[in-house]
């Protein structure tokens, strides 16, 4: 694993572009989360041999980077988090979930933790849920009044989510930002995918 003041050491700055006698360069220093990456499409091209030269890099080889962290999974190891890893105050404003609801959610990872229960992915949610349900009189004097009506509500947004594809994102092993920044022996930095490939 390389951290970001390791791999500023390995490399310091990234050449923009120039006119062959002044460079153009990016100091890696002032770099933040938003990047831009452009050009030509392709590896190998007369162009690129021409733009080389014209920006006065004498020696350079194309090579193939790995690719490990990968969104949806296909090219690399999928990013996921826990449930418990989000907690209960982003995990309620992204089901936009009012008041009562949001208590309900808060109420979920209590137990959760008052019994040592996992909240890994989202069947841990779903099936925590059911089982405040099912026993929500019992529950009720600990973690305060919990509407069948609610639990109801947020499963239905659950549902919803699911089906857009939220559950791919939730289980172990959970992303450390650490391993966004990984290179090889050789400093050669691994590749982490951040969209899904579409065909058309």
């Amino acid at each position: 694993m390389v951290k970001a003041n390791k791999l500023r050491r390995i490399i310091d700055s990234v050449i923009l572009g120039g006119n062959g006698k002044n460079q153009v360069e990016f100091n890696l220093k002032m770099a933040n989360r938003h990047g831009l990456i452009a050009g030509a499409t392709g590896t190998v091209h007369e162009k690129i041999t021409q733009r080389l030269s014209f920006i006065g890099k004498k020696s350079h080889v194309f090579g193939a980077n790995p690719v490990v962290w990968d969104v949806f999974g296909p090219s690399g190891q999928p990013i996921r988090t826990t449930v418990s890893d989000i907690g209960p105050l982003l995990l309620s404003n992204l089901l936009e979930l009012n008041e009562t609801q949001s208590g309900v959610i808060y109420a979920c990872f209590k137990i959760a933790d008052d019994n040592g229960m996992l909240l890994l992915d989202l069947d841990d949610l779903v099936s925590m849920l059911t089982y405040m349900g099912d026993h929500a009189s019992e529950l009720k004097a600990q973690y305060g009044n919990i509407a069948s009506s609610s639990i109801g509500a947020i499963q239905r947004r659950l549902m919803v989510m699911e089906a857009q594809g939220f559950g791919e994102f939730l289980g172990e092993p959970a992303l450390n930002i650490n391993d966004l920044m990984q290179s090889d022996m050789s400093g050669t930095g691994f590749i982490n995918v951040c969209c899904k490939s579409v065909s058309t």
